[in-house]
């Protein structure tokens, strides 16, 4: 869950006008910390709890390193 809302954040930060108003670029100021130490500390949580888990599908920790990889491809290619 957590790295689904970092997504959605970073990439309404990338396509929207956070700015316009000020109330709504207060907020993207206050979140954008969390949401960066997220981008970082999700992969590097899901990794080790994939290598204790001895690697496999169905586990959350993949899908979660998944969703943040095609989030950090998506924004480098748009940009």
């Amino acid at each position: 869950m957590a790295s689904i809302v970092v997504s959605i954040g970073w990439i309404v930060g990338q396509k929207i006008n956070v700015y316009r108003y000020a109330w709504v670029g207060a907020v993207f100021e206050i979140l954008w910390i969390p949401m960066l130490v997220g981008l970082v500390g999700i992969p590097v949580f899901s990794i080790y709890h994939l290598l204790t888990e001895k690697f496999s599908f169905r586990s959350r920790y993949l899908y979660a390193l998944l969703i943040i990889i095609l989030t950090v491809t998506l924004i480098a290619i748009f940009r």
